[in-house]
């Protein structure tokens, strides 16, 4: 199970004003350098079994492999997920534990 494209489809299927929608979008924009540490975060993560397979290249396919910024494909909704769960990861990363 992938549990990235099952938070989006979750998501997805909840009923959001535009607002929430615009304010979901604006919460998931990448800043200048995110995108290269994100990869290197789902990377990493995946290694440390904290990510599947799938999940991992869910995650580098959303950030637009190797331009490291979103995909054209990768709706508002999987960039919410996917910034949650690295945001759920970078702890770990500091703490040197992936």
């Amino acid at each position: 199970m992938n549990r990235i494209t099952a938070a989006a489809e979750q998501i997805r299927s909840m009923t959001l004003t535009p607002e929430q929608i615009h304010a979901a979008h604006d919460i998931a924009q990448l800043g200048p350098g995110e995108g290269p540490v994100y990869q290197t975060l789902q990377a990493r993560a995946h290694a440390a079994g904290l990510l599947t397979a799938e999940e991992a290249q869910t995650i580098y396919a959303a950030l637009g492999g190797e331009m490291a910024t979103w995909a054209e494909s990768a709706d508002w909704a999987l960039r919410v997920v996917v910034t949650k769960t690295l945001a759920e990861l970078a702890p770990l990363a500091v703490a040197h534990r992936i």
